[in-house]
């Protein structure tokens, strides 16, 4: 088994990515809505 403060560590490591990587998914599509709705608007108009 692994100590504990190696899992605790792991642990956050993986927290601390994971939520990096999902605020970046976040952002990304984001962007990427607001683009398009950007381009349906002028081309609608």
């Amino acid at each position: 088994m692994l100590a504990q403060s190696d899992f605790e560590n792991s642990f956050t490591d993986w927290l601390t990515t994971g939520a990096i990587t999902s605020v970046g998914w976040v952002v990304v599509v984001l962007l990427v809505s607001a683009i398009v709705l950007m381009a349906v608007r002028s081309t609608s108009s």
